[in-house]
């Protein structure tokens, strides 16, 4: 019978520990992560497993988000194209208790070019992954030397992907730990207001901006 060495008995324990607290904290973790990139904070910082660089990478939400609700007459709202995070349906659904199903992020990388996938709050597992179009091989050091250039260059982009979700999830679980835990969260309500107020406010100037200008310039709205 093979024996599982001491050290990997551990990762294993790691690796279960690590999926079980994504699964419980997904939901929390999804509506961070739009607070995040929302409030343009400092962008995160982690390293580069092919090459031991540091890197760092700004995220935000991307074109796809879907709201659900445990009960009511709308139990699913999906908002896809343009900025969907950024309408008052988004912020009136999370103020109203939704919870996000899936949600699509961007991340921008330093010297490597623009990630996409698609997170679910079942598991937090990365779909439909986009790579960089231009990603530089000189910049991903190819840890897959037999393989085809193109396809060595693929694993070692989904190595650094997947290490910078790994680093994502590992700043939120330290903020999550922190006995400031509780006012965070009325932050991230205070932010899902301004949010809805903000959004509000920009359709209202939308609207306006489409007014019919009269001959004194003021603009006058149709009938």
């Amino acid at each position: 019978m093979t024996q599982i060495n001491p050290q990997m008995a551990a990762r294993l324990d790691q690796m279960a520990a690590l999926t079980k607290a994504k699964r419980f904290l997904a939901g929390e973790f999804l509506v961070w992560v739009w607070h995040r990139a929302d409030a343009g904070d400092d962008p995160l910082e982690y390293t580069c497993p092919t090459n031991r660089q540091k890197r760092r990478a700004r995220f935000w939400v991307d074109d796809r988000l879907t709201l659900e609700a445990d009960s009511g007459r709308v139990h699913v709202h999906q908002m896809r194209g343009g900025a969907p995070a950024q309408t008052p349906e988004a912020a009136a659904g999370i103020l109203a208790g939704k919870k996000i199903r899936d949600m699509r992020v961007g991340f921008d990388v330093d010297g490597l070019g623009e990630f996409s996938c698609t997170l679910s709050s079942k598991d937090l597992s990365p779909r439909g992954v986009q790579f960089p179009q231009q990603a530089d091989t000189k910049d991903v050091t190819l840890q897959t030397a037999a393989l085809a250039e193109p396809v060595g260059l693929r694993l070692d982009l989904m190595t650094t992907f997947l290490a910078m979700m790994d680093g994502l999830f590992a700043m939120f679980m330290q903020e999550r730990m922190e006995n400031s835990w509780a006012q965070q969260l009325i932050v991230m309500r205070e932010w899902a207001e301004k949010r809805y107020e903000q959004a509000r406010r920009d359709v209202e100037r939308d609207a306006f901006r489409q007014e019919v200008p009269a001959e004194n310039g003021v603009g006058k709205p149709l009938h």
